[in-house]
This record gives C-alpha cells, sequence and structure tokens, in this order.
C-alpha cells in the first residue's frame, strides 16, 4: 500500500505530531508500505530527503516569505487559542480574519506538491495531520480515501464563526480523526457527522521509550545536573498551553522539604514559537518568573533533545510532570510512563486517559499550586509509592498505548 501523510513538520522536529507521525511512518513501512511525507521546509533543508524509510517532500522549494509565515501564524494561532482557551477570536467570518489569506496560501504550498506526487502514481491513501493543512482536501483526486488527524482540542464553546469554518471544511474528508471521545462529542455538538469521525488514542513508541538501563551520573552530567539530586522531568516547549509556570510557582515548597531538587524543562521551539510574539512574551515571562523566585539554580531548560536520546533521561528522573492548561492527548506522558516513571499532571484534554489518580501518578486542578506541590513531594518522599506508580504505569502502557 502507499500512503501520502502531510504534516506542518516532521522528523527531526520535536513535537507531539512530528513525533506521532515518525511512529506511525516508521510502523507503516515496517509492515511492507510505502510511505511519503509532506512537511514545511526549514530554510537549510534539502527539498526532498529520506528519513527513516519515508520519502520525505519539503514544500516550497525556496525559502517562504517571513511576512507570509508570521501571517499564517496569526490565523492559525487564532485556531489554536479559540480550541484550546474558550476565547472568541473569531468575531467575523474566517475569510475575513487576519492571516486568511496566507493560511490558504500555505495550503497551496502543499497542495502543488501534492498534485506533482499524484501525476507520478495515486496512493491508496492520503492522511492529512492537523489544523494548519485543513484545505489539503482541495488537491487530493475525489475517490481517493482521505483522513485528517485532529491533534488539538476541540471545544463545543468556540465561536459561531469558527465552528462553520471547521465543520464546512472538515466535511470534506471521509474520516476524521480524535484522540478523545470528549472531542468527538464537541465536534459533533457542533454539527460535525459522528459517523465520520474516528477514536484513536496516540501511543507510545515501546521500541524506544522503555526501561532501560543507564549510567544515571553520565547521562545527568550532559545536562549539568547532580545525579544526587531529585529531579522532575517537564517535556513540553513554553505555548499558550504548556504548564511552565504551574510546576515553576510550585517548587518553592517543595525545596522546604527536599531542597536539591531540580526542575527540568526539554523543548525546543517550534514554528509556531518563532514566529509569534506572543509566544516570546510568555517566553520572557516564564524566565521572569524564574528569577523573581529566586530559582535560577532550579530550573533547567536542555533545549532539544533528540527523540531517540531523550529515553535515557526519561530513565533517570525521579517523576514526569505535565502541568499544561490544555492538551489534545499529552504524548510525553505516555513516554514517560512507557519509561517506568509515576505522573502528575492535569485533570485536561487527553492527560486523564492516561494518569489513573493514585494508582500511577496523581491528577491536579489548573493553577492549583498547592497540591501540585504536595503531591510531588508525596512522591518523592515516598520510595515504596513511588515504585508502585511506576510499575502501575508500565502496566497501564503495556494494555492501552503500545
Amino acid at each position: 500500500m502507499q500512503i501520502y501523510y502531510a504534516s506542518q513538520s516532521f522528523y527531526p522536529f520535536i513535537g507531539g505530531v512530528p513525533t506521532y507521525l515518525l511512529n506511525l511512518s516508521k510502523e507503516m513501512v515496517r509492515l511492507g508500505n510505502e510511505v511519503v511525507e509532506v512537511h514545511l521546509r526549514s530554510s537549510n533543508a534539502d527539498p526532498e530527503d529520506e528519513v527513516k524509510g519515508v520519502q520525505v517532500h519539503r514544500v516550497p522549494k525556496e525559502p517562504i516569505n517571513f511576512e507570509i509565515m508570521k501571517k499564517y501564524s496569526e490565523f492559525k494561532e487564532a485556531v489554536y487559542k479559540e480550541c484550546h482557551e474558550n476565547k472568541s477570536l473569531f468575531t467575523k467570518p474566517a475569510d475575513k480574519m487576519p492571516g486568511f489569506f496566507e493560511f490558504n496560501q500555505v495550503n497551496e504550498y502543499f497542495g502543488e506538491q501534492i498534485k506533482l506526487l499524484f501525476e507520478k502514481e495515486h496512493p491508496d491513501v492520503v492522511h492529512i495531520h492537523d489544523f494548519q493543512l485543513l484545505f489539503a482536501y482541495r488537491y487530493v483526486p475525489r475517490g481517493t480515501p482521505l483522513i485528517l488527524t485532529w491533534h488539538i482540542p476541540i471545544i463545543k464553546e468556540i465561536s459561531k464563526d469558527l465552528a462553520e469554518f471547521l465543520i464546512k471544511h472538515l466535511n470534506e474528508y471521509d474520516k476524521v480523526v480524535f484522540s478523545s471521545q470528549e472531542y468527538i462529542d464537541a465536534i459533533v455538538a457542533l454539527g460535525f457527522p459522528r459517523k465520520k469521525t474516528e477514536l484513536i488514542h496516540p501511543i507510545a513508541n515501546t521500541d524506544i521509550f522503555k526501561v532501560m538501563d543507564v549510567d544515571k551520573e553520565k547521562v545527568f552530567s550532559k545536562y549539568g545536573l547532580n545525579v544526587n539530586d531529585k529531579h522532575i522531568l517537564s517535556v513540553q516547549r513554553i505555548d499558550p498551553k504548556s504548564g511552565h509556570e504551574q510546576l515553576i510557582r510550585a517548587l518553592p515548597k517543595i525545596l522546604e522539604t527536599f531542597p536539591d531538587t531540580k526542575v527540568v524543562f526539554v523543548g525546543a521551539e517550534s514554528l509556531s514559537n518563532k514566529l509569534s510574539e506572543e509566544r516570546k512574551l510568555m517566553a520572557e515571562e516564564v524566565k521572569k518568573l524564574i528569577k523573581e523566585l529566586d530559582l535560577e539554580n532550579n530550573v533547567v531548560f536542555t533545549g532539544n533533545i533528540d527523540y531517540h536520546i531523550l529515553p535515557e533521561l526519561y530513565n533517570c528522573v525521579d517523576l514526569v510532570a505535565l502541568c499544561s492548561k490544555n492538551e489534545g492527548f499529552g504524548l510525553s506522558v505516555s513516554e514517560g510512563m512507557a519509561c517506568g516513571n509515576a505522573i502528575i499532571a492535569t485533570r485536561i484534554g487527553g492527560l486523564p486517559l492516561q494518569v489513573q489518580h493514585g494508582i500511577n501518578g496523581f491528577l491536579v486542578d489548573v493553577g492549583d499550586i498547592e497540591d501540585t506541590s504536595a503531591k510531588i513531594v508525596q512522591i518523592l518522599g515516598d520510595d515504596k509509592l513511588n515504585t508502585k506508580m511506576q510499575d502501575n504505569s508500565l502496566n497501564i502502557v503495556d494494555n492501552n498505548f503500545k
């Protein structure tokens, strides 16, 4: 079978969608399928390549005009924020919103490449990943099975103009995949046919993310960390849904009991982070908060860590935390669980699908600093509890997410 995938970004970019798609593509190749991936080209990347057995086409061939990308980002950020934060940013029809023209133009870059690929060979299925490429259906001949996976949350409270825009274009797909039943119920409430929805949870690559025998001192030394300290790992870049602030504000109380604790944030800038002034300000505010709370020696930002090296760090830390304000699914939690970690996570999005409160970790409310610090102290201070939760994480992954 031949499969065409398209997404805004792909490996070696780090993030939920690139990780999900890398694992999916590799598995499809392993099963004997021919896989082609189309994604946006960074200025220094080759237009064509082969990555992990996947034929990769990066678009467009010439570097994208910065102003086009900035406007494109403005439109998709409005979609992203409404779906995550219940903010009615679409105050008029989508085609009248700032950046709509550029959003369409970026979709055309993908469309031109898809049409070229179809001139050579018709695939058995085309699978589009996420809302950034919502218009990709326009370039796929009717009769070709066409799927879109929706990777972010969706809430029924979004504005009328955004709802009409999404439903109109999602209806052009044969199937739309969501990561939780909650999102399916929301999109159906907005008018999307339930028969076109499909529930598929993202899964961790347990060939890579697994319990490993690692030299902790050697691993920690790569990031300037001390093997004798307590380490809380959060794999998440700074963006509107991220929970950096909650974890940072919880840290002073944790330090009263465990003064040598380090919070380790892993994550590089995404394309949106580089284009959005608002996201740059978020990063500045996080750094400012760390300084105000005098936590500069207790919070570490590693930047990007290669996907195949990251499991080493998961295997070294005391627990994994993801305190997002909202989250489509939270694949880094699955990865942490697969490496045998207890989890602290917020009660939002797909996180409660993975974290069973009191079983393999604790769920806390968004913004509840006191409970976040208390639950982390409870795990760090009780080796028996931590070990039990670690074992339960492995069992949950084994039964549900592999």
